[in-house]
């Protein structure tokens, strides 16, 4: 809990420009500049001084492109408004709702710097003849739907928060796959293991995204279960067809679970991918949500939560 707390006060110590991040014993580092590029410094700093003697791990982690700052908004690079502004809308948008019209230029100039500075990374790697040896991910947390969905920007069940990028590049993974089948960022910390030759430690949950890569995964399982904080006590499952997500009448801020949940979201995603027609009262569903429901039971059990009792929307 202290290290939450901690993120979300870094959220708000600066804006894009001339602020100050904490070192690891917590003293204050001022920068000059735009803030993800003062983040990538330090990591290219980081590699311009590796001496070699031992493997490395570098986790670097960006700030932008969230809306948190002492702006309180999206704040990309100078010039993003302009540079950005013929946008193409993303199709799941509503239009008027939410605050994404507004502030859609900054976030793809968020967005395009921090690819500008991972590009930077791997030149950087190169220039010391790392990166023949280094295998890289390239991902998020989460992702955004400026409040269209809710009254915050992230946490939902819907695609624009939790479908987010994963890009690899090094060791197994090479050759410009594109690979469909559905993981998690619990998957990661498992692949790590394995790009190092590591063994799965036994209370490790994720599978590891190697075999994907490779070619030589089997009954990779077509589910991914996730668990939803803050704004809702929220638990879902998604597939390659189906959304499926309950709630619970307990105070997200206190509570981490509950007994019982209430169905609140369907969606067919084969039919309607931008998710602008929840299926959950829609009668003809019956079959589909205990398939879902028993799923997303067994989903809980896995992750250590006791079994809920799950009921209709009806009764919430």
């Amino acid at each position: 809990m202290i290290t939450g707390w901690l993120l979300m006060l870094l959220e708000a110590t600066s804006h894009g420009y001339d602020g100050y991040v904490f070192d690891k014993n917590g003293k204050k580092q001022e920068f000059i500049g735009y803030r993800a590029d003062a983040i990538n410094n330090y990591a290219i700093h980081y590699l311009q001084e590796y001496k070699k003697e031992n493997p490395f791990f570098l986790f670097i982690s960006q700030i932008e492109p969230h809306h948190q700052n002492d702006h309180n908004r999206f704040e990309g690079p100078d010039g993003s408004k302009e540079k950005f502004k013929n946008f193409v809308p993303p199709q799941d948008m509503i239009k008027g709702a939410g605050d994404w019209e507004a502030s859609y230029p900054d976030y793809l100039g968020q967005c395009h710097s921090l690819d500008e500075n991972v590009g930077r990374l791997i030149d950087t790697l190169k220039e010391h003849k790392l990166w023949e040896n280094t295998i890289l991910f390239y991902t998020s947390d989460h992702g955004c739907h400026f409040c269209t969905r809710n009254q915050e920007y992230k946490r939902s069940c819907h695609e624009s928060s939790i479908h987010i990028p994963l890009l690899a590049a090094g060791g197994a993974f090479k050759g410009g796959k594109k690979i469909p089948n559905l993981v998690s960022l619990m998957d990661l910390p498992v692949t790590l293991l394995d790009c190092a030759g590591i063994e799965k430690p036994e209370d490790f949950q994720g599978r590891s995204l190697k075999v994907l890569a490779e070619g030589t995964a089997q009954n990779w399982e077509d589910c991914v279960f996730l668990q939803i904080s803050e704004s809702e006590v929220g638990r879902a499952i998604r597939t390659s067809r189906w959304k499926y997500c309950v709630v619970a009448k307990e105070d997200p801020w206190n509570c981490s679970g509950a007994d019982i949940y209430y169905e609140k979201y369907l969606y067919d995603l084969e039919k309607d991918p931008c998710e602008n027609e929840n299926l959950i009262k829609f009668p003809g569903y019956e079959g589909v949500k205990k398939e879902l429901r028993d799923k997303l039971k067994e989903y809980m059990k896995k992750a250590g939560e006791a079994v809920p009792e799950i009921r209709s929307w009806q009764e919430a």
